[in-house]
């Protein structure tokens, strides 16, 4: 189990106190991922993600969520499991990719920033997540087809 929780402003305006926010979501949620808690918050105000984590497959610390890619430009906060990720990822590597990490979060990160969207039909497994595009200030939220992995999301006028 882990658990992801975000903020994002959809007026353009940085949201008030959001790193305050986030952290309230993120103990909230300390019971499904007690091993490592972080958040990003962008630094225009207007985008913030948390992520508790249940390390299982790479217990390290650099696997700590929300995972930003090399270059800043991509943040990833991901529930779940992409159970193809070793063949994903030895893909990649024959492309010329490199890898910090022996964890799925890292393959999807590196595929959605260099394929976007279109990078999901490749997976087989049951997610969620928060991608955010620093560049684009552009966030995508998706989960599994079958939706073994909840998403929640609630939207206000501000």
């Amino acid at each position: 189990m882990c658990g992801i929780a975000g903020i994002f402003s959809l007026s353009g305006k940085s949201i008030e106190n959001v790193e305050t926010r986030i952290w309230k979501m993120i103990n909230f949620l300390e019971h499904r991922g007690p091993d490592i808690q972080g958040v990003y918050v962008s630094k225009d105000q207007m985008v913030a993600l948390g992520n508790t984590r249940l390390a299982i497959v790479d217990p390290s610390d650099k696997t700590k969520q929300p995972l930003e890619s090399r270059d800043g430009k991509n943040v990833l906060s991901f529930n779940g499991e992409i159970y193809n990720y070793h063949d994903i990822q030895k893909k990649m590597q024959s492309e010329g990719f490199s890898f910090q990490t022996k964890m799925d979060t890292e393959v999807l990160l590196q595929g959605l920033g260099n394929e976007g969207e279109a990078f999901l039909q490749q997976l087989d497994g049951m997610w969620v997540f928060a991608y955010y595009n620093t560049e684009q200030r552009r966030l995508l939220i998706s989960r599994d087809l079958m939706g073994e992995r909840h998403l929640f999301y609630r939207k206000t006028k501000d």
